[in-house]
């Protein structure tokens, strides 16, 4: 099936803390069914491919973005016996040839990574009179689940050294009729073989452009480098699919797609903040490049606030129905702005504080976690993980 690779995401880092290796790993991976990703294409041209190695510095806060944002929106797992594990899903469309069949896409987070499970189809007819000429010619996809077996989008822990490897094999069928070729409600099975590795080549800080403008914090992160193969085959019954219906369906019996990229991950968010394609396994001329687009991204103009005043903290963390205190590492009061976002990113509630005072900012808040922005009155800030019991 076709792949699509946007895992989703929610969180922050504080600005300005000083640069150290990461691990990510299931709880600090927020992949969950509430999750909206949010990606940008930007313009290759002048994009360097990463340095790999450890302790690196990436700016790609020059970038300029093409076209609109794309979304993705993960929901709640339908009901399919195949996949009682699920954590996630999300709707998509699976090419069966040159036809695009409706499908969702099962996936799960656990202790040992987000696993795709795999995808359902339901039953649909679609109309190939525009493809063959012939009035009757129809693809019927009856309802059909099929699970992979130990595939991982991402294995934790996530770490230098992190190699992954998923082979895997996805096969779709359907009911062709194409008057031409003399087939008529033929069950056909497009099969396709997935080998893909997956490799942390290199750690350090990476500069981003942030929404809306300017560039963001220098963020820690994990530059995971991947390579696939993928082998797209049509089949009638048990039989390879016959030249007449290939041209017909116009499609390449034995097809080999090839992929190279890097993406960038860090931690309190599971979608990269870069996802640069390549042309060849050389990883040097970048042919396609997307950008977070995430809200929360941490602008950085100036230095951030913790490394201003020596640390921020919030307490008490976990609140139990206490207020919330900011306090800086200097012990200052300072008029500060407070914004508090769910692990989409999105804005919840805002309100003026003083730091080292107490603040009802959290007060009425669901259970749950939360990123708390702390900016002060010259524009430094800070972002804090607040658990709410």
């Amino acid at each position: 099936m076709k792949h699509a690779y946007f895992l989703g995401l929610a969180g922050l880092l504080t600005a300005g803390a000083a640069q150290a290796q990461i691990t990510i790993t299931q709880s600090n991976f927020p992949a969950t069914a509430a999750t909206v990703e949010r990606m940008q294409d930007a313009n290759p041209t002048g994009l360097t491919a990463p340095t790999a190695g450890a302790n690196q510095t990436w700016n790609y806060s020059a970038a300029t973005f093409t076209g609109n944002v794309q979304q993705e929106t993960y929901i709640a797992p339908p009901a399919n016996a195949a996949f009682p594990t699920a954590t996630r899903a999300y709707t998509y469309q699976v090419d069966f040839g040159p036809v695009a069949v409706n499908g969702v896409q099962y996936q799960s987070l656990n202790a040992n990574g987000l696993q795709d499970l795999g995808f359902a189809l339901p039953e649909q007819r679609i109309s190939l009179r525009a493809l063959t000429f012939g009035p009757n010619d129809s693809l019927i996809i009856p309802a059909q689940a099929r699970p992979y077996t130990n595939t991982y989008l991402v294995k934790f822990p996530l770490t230098t050294g992190t190699v992954q490897v998923n082979s895997y094999r996805s096969v779709a069928t359907g009911v062709v009729t194409v008057a031409l070729a003399g087939l008529t409600r033929t069950r056909m099975r497009i099969v396709q073989r997935v080998i893909q590795r997956d490799s942390v080549a290199g750690w350090g800080t990476l500069r981003v452009p942030a929404v809306p403008t300017g560039g963001t914090a220098a963020i820690p992160v994990l530059l995971r480098r991947t390579r696939f193969v993928q082998i797209d085959s049509l089949y009638e019954g048990s039989a390879p699919a016959s030249p007449t219906v290939l041209a017909l369906l116009n499609i390449q019996q034995g097809q080999v797609t090839r992929g190279y990229s890097d993406q960038f991950f860090r931690e309190n968010s599971a979608q990269p903040l870069v996802f640069f394609f390549y042309t060849n396994s050389t990883y040097q001329t970048v042919d396609f490049a997307q950008f977070s687009r995430e809200t929360n991204l941490v602008t950085s103009s100036r230095a951030g606030l913790a490394a201003q005043v020596g640390g921020v903290v919030a307490y008490p963390n976990p609140v139990a129905g206490q207020p919330l205190t900011i306090a800086l590492g200097n012990g200052q009061r300072r008029a500060v702005q407070l914004t508090v976002r769910d692990l989409s990113g999105r804005s919840i509630r805002t309100a003026p504080a003083t730091t080292g005072q107490p603040s009802e900012v959290l007060s009425g808040l669901a259970a749950g976690t939360y990123v708390v922005d702390v900016v002060a009155a010259d524009g430094a800030r800070s972002a804090l993980k607040v658990a709410v019991q």
